[in-house]
């Protein structure tokens, strides 16, 4: 019996590690994604010619 309570253990422990794995692919996904919305739509800088004659 403490065979099948082990092997219960071993699998809940390994969802919860899928779990948490799935979880910060997805979070990191979606910093990726804001990141590359950022990106792509703020304005480029612009520097004055002054400053890089220097």
């Amino acid at each position: 019996m403490a065979y099948n309570y082990f092997g219960i253990q071993e699998n809940e422990s390994a969802t919860r590690s899928v779990a948490i794995i799935n979880e910060t692919s997805n979070m990191t996904s979606y910093m990726s994604r804001l990141s590359y919305a950022v990106a792509v739509n703020v304005k480029e800088l612009s520097f004055d010619s002054s400053l890089m004659s220097m």
